[in-house]
């Protein structure tokens, strides 16, 4: 996908006051009740990358699919843990900014 196809998300905008306040977001993430399942994967990782536990991997969604995305606030690259040590790192491309979306 080329930055051209992303250029009409600009001149939309997301009102960051539409939402009601979500409980616990004024608090540093716990990761540590994910630690029970089999397959974790939680994304923002790079916000609490301290807290995490050891032998998993680091990988990153590329959110303007692979293009280049609108000039807006939104981050290009969501970091992204998986519970799983891997060899390699991946980059998922798939676009999701805001109110600019696939579909």
């Amino acid at each position: 996908m080329s930055g051209r196809a992303a250029e009409g998300c600009t001149s939309l905008r997301r009102l960051a006051t539409l939402g009601k306040p979500i409980m616990g977001d004024n608090k540093p993430f716990d990761p540590a009740p994910f630690k029970r399942f089999d397959f974790v994967l939680l994304f923002g990782a790079n916000h609490y990358m301290g807290r995490l536990w050891d032998g998993g991997s680091m990988h990153a969604w590329d959110k303007t699919g692979g293009g280049y995305g609108p000039k807006d606030s939104f981050s290009d690259v969501e970091m992204v843990w998986l519970n799983r040590p891997m060899k390699k790192s991946y980059v998922f491309h798939h676009l999701w900014k805001g109110v600019c979306q696939p579909s």
